[in-house]
């Protein structure tokens, strides 16, 4: 509870500090994780299954807040599909100017991200993506887990 508390105020402080500078209509705070805590350590999953290294969801979902003025719906749960990678294209989004609303890409300038621009999704909660792979296992055959909104695939 302190350290839930603790962060909370280094969060005020730092949105403070922005508006302070006038810099806190073009911003976007974002706090984030890679996927789930450790089963045998400190952290929890509770009520979901599993935790980091496993692909049940304690493993591979992850909580995300996010915080802007240039969000066009806020105060809700976003339950569409994202990925870490995700983040990339999304800031690279941004970084060109929301006002322009037609993202166009350079050409061979980052041709080959994995993730996807998820601006649509966390500003007004549109989805942008039906499936994420998860992992694929270099043996003799790929082993591929994929996650959908639906289901979850996992393919020997």
């Amino acid at each position: 509870s302190s350290g839930i508390n603790a962060e909370y105020g280094g969060i005020g402080r730092i949105h403070a500090r922005l508006a302070e500078l006038n810099m806190i209509d073009n911003t976007l705070i974002v706090f984030t994780s890679d996927n789930g805590a450790l089963m045998d350590g400190p952290g929890s999953n509770f009520p979901l299954r599993g935790g980091k290294k496993d692909f049940y969801e304690g493993g591979i979902r992850a909580l995300t807040w996010v915080n802007s003025p240039l969000l066009q719906s806020t105060g809700y749960v976003n339950k569409n599909l994202h990925h870490i990678t995700d983040w990339y294209p999304t800031f690279e989004f941004l970084a060109s100017g929301v006002n322009k609303r037609k993202f166009k890409r350079k050409k061979n300038v980052n041709a080959h991200v994995d993730g996807v621009n998820i601006w649509n999704s966390i500003s007004a909660g549109s989805s942008c993506r039906e499936t994420v792979i998860i992992n694929i296992q270099r043996t003799d055959r790929y082993n591929t887990n994929e996650e959908s909104q639906h289901d979850k695939l996992i393919v020997n």
